[in-house]
């Protein structure tokens, strides 16, 4: 029979130091995670796949929206489309649906200078905002990637075995990916699929009922 399919070249579970971004050590990214408005992406750089933080903050204000960091045209409009999505879904979310007029939002993607410029941030800004808004911390352990629409759809992004690996050298315990994208997670090794548990996502509801379980109404 076909034996199991051997690590990806490279993979060391744990071995987090030079692809997080900004640099984080291992198990940093789940202590960062603890606050409510933090929610961790998948990115890729010229040197594979990285880690990193999305950031949120509520403030009493007029429903200004806020987005900073060292992003591209394409990464604002992903932004865009993600805080598009939370307003028209507002109801959904409990006390939030009362307040959002009356809150600005100041979203936060540190890059440590290097400019982004990939739209698989989407639901990751989402999960922060939602995060912020409802007081609720993200799951421990949990990093995600996928482009969204207004509609909510959660589309194919590229890169998904190095984002994996990133993962898991980094100590993560669930990735959140498109469903679009599971032939590309099959083809990853059988040793890194055990290890972190991927969650496939067709729309942002099945994005955030993994990362921050039972925020929304259905």
């Amino acid at each position: 029979g076909r034996g199991a399919s051997p690590p990806p070249r490279g993979y060391t579970r744990g071995s987090g130091a030079g692809i997080a971004e900004p640099p984080f050590r291992e198990g940093e990214f789940t202590a960062r995670t603890r606050r409510p408005g933090v929610a961790v992406g998948l990115g890729v750089s010229p040197a594979g796949g990285r880690l990193g933080v999305v950031e949120a903050r509520s403030l009493p204000g007029r429903g200004a929206v806020r987005v900073t960091g060292t992003l591209s045209t394409t990464m604002r409009e992903s932004a865009s489309v993600a805080l598009t999505w939370v307003r028209e879904h507002a109801h959904r979310l409990g006390a939030l649906a009362l307040t959002f007029d009356w809150t600005d939002i100041h979203v936060h993607l540190p890059a440590g200078g290097r400019r982004q410029d990939r739209p698989s941030a989407g639901v990751t800004i989402v999960t922060a905002v939602v995060s912020v808004l409802t007081g609720k911390a993200v799951r421990p352990g949990v990093a995600m990637t996928g482009e969204i629409t207004l509609s909510g759809d959660v589309l194919p992004v590229g890169s998904v075995e190095e984002k994996l690996l990133a993962a898991g050298r980094c100590g993560m315990a669930a990735v959140v990916v498109p469903k679009a994208n599971r032939p590309d997670v099959m083809s990853v090794g059988d040793e890194l699929r055990r290890e972190v548990a991927v969650h496939y996502a067709a729309s942002i509801d099945d994005v955030l009922h993994v990362a921050l379980p039972g925020v929304l109404r259905e």
